[in-house]
């Protein structure tokens, strides 16, 4: 019997870092997706050509910075990821867009004291963060995020909220093992679907933000659609989140069915879900 394979996992990232190549290629479906249903990379921001420097925290492969150079040529941003191999991806990729090269990117664990002098930037973006911060992490970061950020800059966060309303009961049970399995592994406040977003916007306010607001993108995938098929392919890649289901969900029975069944199931004909997915963010005085 060959022995079981050993699990290596990269700082406080939630995919086991033996899993990187597949895991690269589930990002770069997720980054598109997410950019693409929120409108654009700053879609609820009243004037982003205002701002010039910009830090992208967790950035991965640079979606999120390299749309945001193309879309606005005065912005100057930034990547950080602690995960080398896709901080020379995004490289690679920003050299060859659209946006000139202007975005750049720089292996660093946003859990440890940044590497940027005091006021560096005039926003600060951090979308999924919980796949990586742990809620006792938050307050080392909102402290380093506001000694990075220039007086009137913006903290904007994204993140999804992780119960689905779905058409099929199998596939909302994943999604319920999920928070589960982010509820144990500390990257919630509370177990519910909105366990960390509904708690950002206090955690702002306590940090001293002003005008702290939110929106809510709803992504709605249907079975049939050219969405309904980015969706597929999106849950497919996520085979390498599996590990992490497995390490903290406590589960009764095998994630691998479960997770084969859901796969199943969003090809159906009729099949639907709904995903929303907030963005969070507030000015520092």
């Amino acid at each position: 019997m060959a022995a079981p394979r050993r699990v290596e996992w990269l700082g406080t990232y939630f995919v086991p870092n033996n899993e990187k190549k597949a895991e690269i290629a589930r990002l770069q479906i997720e980054d598109g997706l997410f950019t693409s249903s929120m409108g654009g990379p700053l879609s609820e921001q009243t004037d982003p050509a205002m701002w010039r420097a910009v830090l992208d925290i967790g950035c991965g492969i640079g979606d999120w910075s390299i749309e945001l150079a193309r879309q606005y040529p005065l912005l100057v941003p930034v990547g950080i990821d602690i995960n080398r191999d896709v901080i020379e991806i995004a490289q690679a990729r920003a050299e060859a867009s659209q946006g000139k090269g202007r975005a750049t990117f720089l292996a660093m664990d946003a859990l440890e004291p940044l590497g940027f002098a005091n006021q560096s930037f005039d926003l600060v973006n951090m979308r999924l963060g919980s796949t990586f911060v742990r809620i006792w992490d938050w307050s080392a970061l909102l402290n380093e995020i506001l000694r990075v950020l220039r007086p009137g800059g913006i903290v904007r966060f994204t993140e999804a909220e992780l119960t689905q309303e779905s058409t099929s009961a199998v596939h909302a049970h994943y999604w319920e093992l999920f928070l589960k399995a982010s509820f144990n592994a500390g990257r919630l406040f509370e177990r519910k679907g909105n366990g960390l977003t509904a708690y950002l916007p206090h955690l702002l306010d306590h940090y001293g933000l002003r005008n702290v607001s939110s929106v809510i993108y709803p992504f709605v995938f249907k079975s049939g659609t050219a969405a309904g098929k980015t969706y597929y392919t999106y849950f497919e890649r996520g085979h390498t989140i599996l590990p992490f289901l497995q390490k903290w969900g406590s589960l009764p029975q095998d994630v691998e069915t479960i997770f084969q069944q859901a796969l199943s199931d969003i090809q159906h004909k009729g099949f639907q879900t709904t995903w929303n997915v907030k963005t969070i963010w507030g000015s520092k005085p």
